[in-house]
């Protein structure tokens, strides 16, 4: 998958990669560079787990713009320590993490250590 650099503007729309209609985005995104995608649901302290489908629907439409895009998906309550170390050391572009209230310290926690790692993520 190719995408503009984020401070490029999207010739287009005249909007900053980063603000405005995703699928614009997505859609019309010049294929210069990879753009790696990660998502977090943050839920091991969840009494009751539940796998959050809204992760593999955002991942599954964004794919169906642009099908050039690459996603990493973590679940904490099911990832083992290997497939997390392994997520938080990949190089990535642009990363979602999705939180309730009941995951909101964890979800900042899985934010700290990405900037820490990685402290040029937007």
């Amino acid at each position: 998958m190719r995408i503009q650099s984020p401070e490029v503007s999207n010739p287009q729309t005249k909007i900053p990669i980063g603000q405005g209609n995703c699928k614009a985005h997505l859609k019309n995104a010049k294929r210069d560079i990879a753009m790696n995608i990660g998502l977090i649901n943050p839920n091991k302290k969840i009494k009751d787990p539940a796998i959050h489908l809204g992760l593999g629907y955002i991942a599954s439409y964004a794919l169906e713009v642009n099908n050039e895009l690459n996603f990493s998906l973590l679940d904490t309550r099911v990832a083992k320590k290997r497939e997390f170390n392994a997520f938080f050391n990949k190089k990535f572009d642009m990363v979602g993490i999705t939180a309730s209230s009941q995951t909101f310290q964890e979800a900042k926690e899985c934010a700290d250590l990405l900037i820490q790692k990685h402290p040029a993520l937007p």
